[in-house]
C-alpha cells in the first residue's frame, strides 16, 4: 500500500514548473571523488564519517542509503541546512544531499566536491554531475518536483488556465536564468503532468519508508 497524504483529498495540481538539481556533496577531506569512492572510504573507516540531508526526502534517501549498504556512519539531523554546508566544508560533515545552492560555494571553494546528483537522471543544470542512479546507487536518488496546487473543488477548466499562464511566464529566458542559477530547470507541464510524478514520488517515498520500517499511514 502506498503513503497517502492530505496532498490527494485537499489539494489539485496546476502546473509543474520546475525539477530541483538536489545534489551530493563530499567533503575535500573525505578524499573521495565518486559516490563509489565515498561508499568505500566509510567502510574503510568505521564510526568516522558523518553524512546529513535536508529535512524531508533528501534526509529519507540518506538515512535509507546508509542502512541499505550498512555503512557504518553517522547520520546528522541539523534544523538549518545551511550550517550544514558550512560543516561539510570544515570536514566535520563527509557527505551532504542537499540544493545545489547550499553546496556550491563550498565546491567553488575547493572545500566540497559534487559526487552526485540525488535523482535518477543527470540535471540539464548540472549536466557534468553524474546521477547516484548511474553509479549504481539508486536508493538516494529520487525527483524532486516543484509546482502549483489549488484546493479541492477547482475545475480543471480554471486549472488549465492558470497553468497556461504559468506556462507562458516560464518562456521568459531571464526568468528560465534567473531559476538555473539556483539549481531549478524549468519543466513547464499541466496538471496531468504533475499529478503523474505526485504518483511517482509516491512510489519512491513508499520505497524509502520500507527501507526505514517507517509505518504506513492508513
Amino acid at each position: 500500500m502506498l503513503f497517502r497524504s492530505d496532498l490527494e483529498a485537499d489539494l489539485l495540481p496546476i502546473a509543474r514548473t520546475t525539477d530541483s538539481a538536489l545534489t551530493i556533496a563530499a567533503s575535500a577531506g573525505s578524499g573521495a571523488k565518486t559516490l563509489g569512492e565515498w561508499v568505500a572510504l566509510a567502510r574503510a573507516n568505521p564510526g568516522k564519517f558523518n553524512a546529513a540531508g535536508g529535512a524531508g526526502v533528501a534526509e529519507m534517501s540518506v538515512r535509507a542509503f546508509i542502512k541499505e549498504q550498512k555503512l557504518p556512519v553517522t547520520f546528522v539531523p541539523y534544523r538549518d541546512i545551511v550550517q550544514a554546508g558550512g560543516d561539510l566544508a570544515e570536514d566535520r560533515l563527509q557527505l551532504l544531499s542537499s540544493s545545489l545552492a547550499v553546496a556550491q560555494p563550498h565546491v567553488d571553494a575547493g572545500k566540497a566536491r559534487f559526487v552526485a546528483v540525488a535523482t535518477s537522471a543527470r540535471s540539464p543544470v548540472a549536466p557534468d554531475i553524474p546521477s547516484a542512479a548511474e553509479q549504481g546507487f539508486p536508493t538516494i536518488g529520487y525527483e524532486s518536483t516543484v509546482g502549483f496546487y489549488g484546493p479541492a473543488g477547482m475545475s480543471l477548466a480554471l486549472r488549465e488556465r492558470i497553468a497556461a499562464d504559468i506556462m507562458e511566464v516560464l518562456k521568459d529566458q531571464g526568468v528560465v536564468k534567473r531559476l538555473a542559477d539556483t539549481g531549478q530547470a524549468v519543466v513547464a507541464e499541466g496538471p496531468a503532468q504533475l499529478q503523474a510524478v505526485v504518483k511517482r514520488q509516491q512510489v519512491d517515498m513508499s520505497r524509502l519508508a520500507a527501507i526505514l520500517d517507517m509505518p504506513k499511514k492508513e
